[in-house]
Formats: C-alpha cells, sequence, structure tokens
C-alpha cells in the first residue's frame, strides 16, 4: 500500500497551488484557502503552548461553521486528533466522550459558554486567540491518528475508533475510483461532524482543492435541500438511504442537478434506485450514481457499486467491490472463503481504523 501524505500537508499544498480559491462555504460566508490556513495556523501555535502534541485528544465543542472546520485542521497540524462534540447531544455523552477518549482539553467559542458546562476539562475558546508567538510545527507521519468517531458499538455503549491520516487520505485520494475528486468540485458537508460521513466530505474537498458547502440545519429539511444543491452548484453529494428516498419520492426533480451521488449508510431502495436511474438517464448528461457500503471501522466506505450496471431483476441493491486499498472478504464460520452462493460473514481489510482504542484502566 503506498504511503499517503497526511491530511493537513495536502490541505497545505492546495494553499500553495491556489491560496485564494474558496475552500469553505458557510452561510453565505466565504473563506480562501489562504485564510483558512492563516487561522488554522494561528490555533495551531496556541495548542502547542498548551502542550498539545502527537496523538492527544482534542474535543471541538463548536457547532458547524467554518471555526469547525479550523479547529479540525489545526489539531491535525499538531499530530493530534479531533474528536467532535455535537452541541446538540446529550451532556452526559459528551462527558463519557471526552472522559473514554481522555481528551486533552476541548476547543469551543465564547458564545457557547455556558452550555459548554462539563467540569475539569481545559477550555480554549478559539474567537479569543489573539497574537501567538509562531513556531515549528511537528512532523506528522501518516499512521498517527487524525480523529476519533464514536460509534454505538455492539453493547450500546459508544465505542471509541480512531482513524489514522493514513486511512483518511486513502478514503479521499484522487486515486478512488467511486467518486471523481477536483478542484472545480462543490462538496456538501451534511453530515453531523461526529458521523465518519463528515470525514469523506470535509477532507474531500480540502485535500483536493475543492469547496467544501456547510449546509445549514435547514437543509436537513425536504424543501431547503433541494434549494441549497442549487444554489451553491454542488456536484458531490453523499445521502443516507433514508433521505435519498424521501426525496426521490416526493421531490423527483431535487437531485437533477447533481452530477456525483453517493447514497450510503444502509441498504437502498432498488425501486428508489430504478426510478431516480430512469429520470437522470432521460436528462441526457453524463452522471455517477454510486451505492456505497462500509463500517465506521473500514474508515467510512469499503465497497461501491455503480447502480447504473444494476441488473432489471435486482431485488437488493449490491455491495460491489472494494474501494483502492480496500480488502473484503466473504467467510464461513471457521474463518474458510465461502462458495459462490453460500451464505457467510463479511470480513474487511486494508485502510482500517484502530478500533476500541481507549480501553478502560
Amino acid at each position: 500500500m503506498e504511503e499517503l501524505i497526511v491530511l493537513h500537508e495536502q490541505f497545505d499544498g492546495m494553499v500553495e497551488n491556489a491560496p485564494h480559491k474558496i475552500a469553505i462555504s458557510a452561510h453565505h460566508v466565504e473563506m480562501t484557502y489562504q485564510s483558512v490556513q492563516d487561522r488554522a495556523t494561528q490555533l495551531a501555535y496556541r495548542l502547542m503552548e498548551s502542550g498539545i502534541g502527537a496523538e492527544d485528544v482534542v474535543g471541538i465543542y463548536i457547532e458547524r461553521s467554518s471555526d469547525m472546520i479550523i479547529a479540525m485542521l489545526a489539531v491535525l497540524k499538531v499530530g493530534a486528533a479531533y474528536l467532535a462534540l455535537p452541541p446538540d447531544y446529550p451532556i452526559e455523552r459528551l462527558r463519557y466522550m471526552i472522559t473514554d477518549s481522555r481528551a486533552r482539553l476541548v476547543l469551543t467559542r465564547t458564545m457557547m459558554k455556558d452550555s459548554m458546562v462539563i467540569e475539569n476539562v481545559v477550555t480554549i475558546y478559539i474567537d479569543e486567540i489573539q497574537s501567538v508567538v509562531p513556531k515549528i510545527l511537528p512532523q506528522v507521519t501518516n499512521q498517527q491518528l487524525a480523529y476519533v468517531i464514536y460509534t454505538s458499538g455492539s453493547t450500546g455503549r459508544p465505542k471509541g475508533v480512531g482513524v489514522t491520516h493514513h486511512s483518511a487520505a486513502n478514503l479521499v485520494s484522487q486515486k478512488q475510483q467511486y467518486v471523481h475528486f477536483g478542484t472545480n468540485e462543490k462538496i456538501l458537508q451534511l453530515a453531523p461532524a461526529a458521523f465518519d460521513a463528515s470525514a469523506f466530505e470535509i477532507w474531500g474537498a480540502l485535500t483536493n482543492g475543492a469547496t467544501l458547502v456547510l449546509a445549514s440545519p435547514s437543509y436537513q429539511a425536504i424543501d431547503e435541500l433541494p434549494k441549497c444543491l442549487v444554489e451553491h452548484g454542488i456536484t458531490i453529494l453523499l445521502l443516507t438511504p433514508a433521505l435519498f428516498h424521501v426525496l426521490v419520492d416526493y421531490r423527483e426533480e431535487a437531485l437533477d442537478s447533481v452530477p456525483q451521488l453517493l447514497v450510503g449508510g444502509d441498504a437502498m431502495s432498488v425501486t428508489h434506485a430504478f426510478k431516480y436511474l430512469s429520470r437522470k438517464q432521460k436528462l441526457g448528461k453524463p452522471f455517477l450514481f454510486n451505492n456505497v457500503y462500509g463500517p465506521t471501522e473500514g474508515t467510512t466506505l469499503v465497497s461501491s457499486y455503480p447502480m447504473s450496471s444494476l441488473s432489471v431483476d435486482a431485488i437488493k441493491s449490491p455491495l460491489g467491490k472494494p474501494i483502492v486499498n480496500a480488502e473484503m472478504y466473504l467467510l464461513d464460520e471457521m474463518l474458510r472463503p465461502v462458495r459462490s452462493g453460500e451464505r457467510g460473514e463479511i470480513y474487511i481489510g486494508g485502510a482500517v481504523c484502530r478500533t476500541r482504542v481507549f480501553i478502560p484502566t
């Protein structure tokens, strides 16, 4: 497997190539690659002053905004791993995530001070940072953790999963065939930051010189999302099957303007897939429509299937073939490959995460 460049250094390369290109569009406020870089670097210096370094976990208690993305970049620049702490989560769950991950500190904003009622946690208010002394940022290897995601866990107790730079960079590499990344793309950041799909959206944009469009809460509404897609010229969109099904049922025209659509996170109805395919084919424009599959432990996506190849007599959406640098095996209870037509369990390999990173002491 090739050695992939760490996420923030890929972003650095985009800054050098096109510093004035729009990196983030958030609620009609735009930031260039250079302006994002400048703010993230300043925050990284502040993190270093606080002693944050290699594989420390830093919580980010900020709503979806350019500040949230800047905080993520800053954490990566010092070799640490970010942990998204959604402000709408119950306080007890946030406490558990902070304690279980052994987060060293939390980044937030002063306007959220009253809601950040978690005791004994060092907090930095990123909007209060003024001038800081420049420092030499550390070298970060692609085997270091980039971020931590908490899944529900098989027992119902949230489980911390750590994702390395290598695995995350592989997910959004231009060598992947399940989607076509490029500098002219506009990717909608729709998934909650605490969900693994957000990594595809955020780093798929910022490591490839594309524009990341941050969805406002209203974009989850069936009437608002279609407006957003057209208004911002979204070219790459990742949807859950549930949202895809609703749009196909009630706002069939909503996805007409999106040339690259991925659907994943659950089983996609072939009835809805056929209905969408029929409409796109009648429009006569090139499009990509893939069913994607993968658990959090597989770094968001493990396989992809081009739905334009769907058989007319299909009753289920196929999982497809592994993406670049991923592996899938169908094994029996003795861990032997099953024969064609036999049932088995899926085992994955390749660019996988460090599962259960934080073991109770």
